[in-house]
């Protein structure tokens, strides 16, 4: 489970159809493989230690790399549009929590997909996480979100722009094209150990805190400091500048990935109530769609539009593809600042849409 994600991420460097698939999948795809024909091999207990361990070092190593103050001082016309796809998923998880009364951990799901989609996987498995969410609706939820969103891929990198430019406004180019990257591509083994180290540590902090003030340990209450910490961690530029500090927390993702898809009893997900697939899909069709009609009303560009929108639904590894489709190199680094932010933001909104829809329908 340690060995494989490393070697899947160096076969993403070289093999082009592990790219175009994605490791995510194909950690999930093996995890589950080897639960189902492989049982008698897994120790339960090193999958659950691995799922429990894996996010909360994930998530601030991949926090590290964030510019907050470069973020806060991009166009406001950027951020207005990355604040309402925040907005459209916020509002849709809730709304459309109250047609699907009867499903079981509704209010849960309505958080996790808020994480989901304001900064991907690593929101989602760590919301899931701190809410002691079922294996199997975890899995069907990603399941569900690995479709849609691969299906909402394929239209904006085919003919996504020409349809949104029909009804939101060109973009303006300038003569100044960012050429630097957010995501360090060279790693270096001693940036990697210091962000590790330093990655411990505020899990250490995290979780002393919550054993201090509630005398255990309230996930939640974990995840938040972890996110808090991280975005805090990332103000200091000698932290900021460490390579290989998203790469490491993309490495313990897929580690997770792989884990949790080996605990996963298939029986029990051909069981599940395909209303999580219907709810899924209304809550993503509905957040897309308020989306760019508030850019329409705020006179957003298209381009614009549709970055801060692939960064929030996708993270920042997608920014780049999506921007090149676009043919637009300008906004590759606001869209990349905000996937990043995205992590940041998600855990706390993904978290308080949760506990919002369980108070509405009085769970």
């Amino acid at each position: 489970m340690l060995a494989f994600p490393a070697l899947l991420m160096w076969g993403q460097k070289h093999v082009a159809l592990i790219k175009t698939i994605g490791p995510v999948i194909i950690c999930y795809a093996v995890g589950m493989i080897a639960g189902l024909f492989f049982i008698d091999f897994l120790e339960v207990k090193t999958s659950e230690t691995l799922t429990e361990a894996s996010v909360p070092l994930a998530i601030p190593l991949m926090l590290f790399c964030l510019d907050l103050k470069a973020w806060l001082r991009l166009a406001p016309k950027t951020l207005l549009s990355f604040v309402f796809s925040l907005l459209s998923i916020s509002a849709c998880a809730i709304v459309c929590s109250l047609f699907f009364k009867d499903l079981p951990e509704l209010w849960k799901m309505a958080g996790m997909l808020v994480g989901v989609y304001t900064g991907g996987t690593p929101n989602m498995s760590a919301i899931g996480l701190s809410l002691d969410v079922s294996k199997e609706t975890f899995i069907i939820l990603n399941t569900s979100d690995i479709l849609l969103s691969s299906i909402y891929l394929f239209f904006i990198l085919g003919i996504g722009k020409r349809v949104i430019c029909k009804f939101l406004p060109e973009f303006i180019k300038s003569n100044k094209v960012a050429e630097q990257s957010i995501l360090e591509t060279k790693n270096e083994i001693p940036d990697m150990l210091k962000a590790f180290a330093l990655a411990l540590g505020i899990v250490g902090l995290s979780a002393g805190t919550s054993i201090a003030i509630f005398g255990k340990l309230e996930l939640p209450i974990v995840l938040l400091g972890l996110t808090g910490l991280g975005m805090a961690a990332s103000m200091n530029s000698k932290i900021r500048s460490l390579k290989g500090s998203f790469c490491l927390g993309e490495y313990f993702l897929y580690v997770f990935c792989i884990a949790i898809g080996s605990m996963t009893d298939v029986k029990k997900l051909l069981g599940v109530d395909p209303s999580i697939l219907l709810y899924c899909g209304l809550v993503f069709i509905c957040a897309v769609l308020v989306h760019f009609t508030l850019n329409k009303l705020a006179k957003i560009d298209g381009d614009t539009a549709v970055i801060t929108n692939v960064s929030a639904i996708y993270g920042p590894a997608f920014v780049p593809p999506v921007a090149k489709s676009l043919g637009n190199p300008e906004i590759i680094i606001s869209g990349l600042t905000c996937g990043l932010v995205g992590y940041g933001v998600g855990n706390y909104l993904g978290l308080a849409v949760a506990y919002s829809v369980k108070f509405l329908l009085g769970l």
